[in-house]
């Protein structure tokens, strides 16, 4: 009975969690999704809306943001960390791309190039910068992005530059609803 009663909560919260793709909510979005599985970002209305926000700060300057990873369902969720972290690629927290409230973003100007930041790239590469003053460039645009997500309600992670959860998503439930039941 008990167990009747968990599945029937988390059925009617998984009605009440409202999915939407940002693509939909704003077409000027750069969509180039790592995950195979989806050409989509989803996320709860929520971060969707905060997401919105924080593009339009970055279309006041001429440049855009590219979404390179958002929702997935958790159980392909776990199998993809599993795998990258067999490549030594992937990282604990991304476990937050299940509950719908996490992004990996980078920042294209007008001519379509990515932002560089310090650290690591989405790929699990280093950065390397040739000289001082792009290492400044680089620290520049790694202050901008997180100062513009935070604004936007976004929290940073020091080590990703590009990944991001929203406020407040860490404590929502894992949610394995497929793409195709996502309008």
């Amino acid at each position: 009975m008990l167990l009747k009663s968990l599945f029937l909560s988390l059925a009617l919260f998984a009605s009440e969690v409202k999915l939407v793709d940002v693509k939909k909510q704003d077409f000027s979005f750069v969509i180039e999704m790592a995950n195979p599985n989806s050409s989509r970002c989803i996320l709860r209305s929520e971060a969707a809306e905060a997401l919105v926000r924080a593009q339009k700060v970055f279309q006041l300057t001429g440049n855009s943001l590219k979404i390179v990873e958002c929702y997935v369902p958790d159980i392909i969720g776990k199998m993809i960390l599993a795998d990258r972290k067999k490549k030594g690629v992937g990282f604990d927290f991304e476990s937050y791309f299940n509950r719908a409230g996490a992004v990996a973003v980078t920042v294209i100007d007008r001519q379509g190039r990515d932002f560089a930041f310090p650290g690591v790239n989405f790929a699990g590469k280093k950065q390397r910068f040739s000289d001082i003053q792009e290492i400044k460039k680089a620290q520049a645009n790694l202050r901008k992005v997180r100062t513009v997500m935070k604004q936007e309600g976004f929290e940073a992670y020091p080590q990703v530059p590009w990944f991001f959860v929203y406020q407040g998503a860490k404590d929502w439930p894992f949610l394995n609803i497929p793409f195709s039941e996502i309008p």
